[in-house]
């Protein structure tokens, strides 16, 4: 993930967290979450909007649920949120923030977490669990689902105004051009 506030990247290897820079090349380790794990690494992750990494972890060979999901804050602290996933996947954040998702892919199942503002997490509940037909879940974003309509409305509006203002404009012109009322509505109304 991007950094905001400096150059490089915060990334995820199979050794943990490090800072890196690609020009020069640079990898500098931050911490390994998991070194009693040397057969996983980490998968996917995001930022949430209080600038904290949310991560989760895998056993590369995905026999064991031995992937967990963590929390990087910005000070670089780690934080091990929940444990025992196959394949971890997400996290996505709720518009209003207050809830996370997060999947475990082995296990075809998107859970739901109540999320505080300080980045704690409350009760694990499923969310979704895929039946074989629809496949595996894989990583997710949470959008924002709106009535474009609104949008679509005040556009029409905004052009309407934007004409109206022209046709005054040019009967302005025509008025100042000619210097007689009657000689600049017979153009406009014609």
């Amino acid at each position: 993930l991007e950094r905001r506030d400096r150059p490089g990247f915060i990334a995820g290897f199979q050794s943990g967290f490090v800072e890196l820079q690609l020009d020069p090349l640079t990898i500098r380790p931050i911490t390994d979450p998991e070194p009693e794990y040397p057969g996983n690494r980490m998968n996917d992750a995001k930022a949430d909007r209080f600038g904290r990494i949310w991560a989760g972890t895998m056993d590369c060979d995905v026999r064991h649920a031995s992937g967990a999901l963590y929390r990087l804050d910005p000070d670089l602290r780690v934080t091990r949120l929940d444990s025992g996933y196959l394949v971890t996947n997400g996290p996505a954040f709720s518009v209003t923030h207050d809830c996370v998702y997060h999947t475990d892919t082995g296990r075809s199942v998107v859970y739901r977490f109540e999320l505080t503002s300080s980045g704690e997490l409350g009760d694990k509940t499923p969310f979704i669990t895929f039946p074989a037909e629809w496949g595996q879940p894989d990583g997710m974003t949470v959008e924002v689902a709106h009535d474009t309509s609104v949008f679509i409305q005040a556009s029409i509006d905004s052009v309407f105004h934007t004409i109206g203002e022209a046709v005054l404009l040019v009967v302005i012109i025509v008025f100042l051009f000619l210097r007689n009322v009657r000689a600049t509505l017979i153009p406009v109304v014609t």
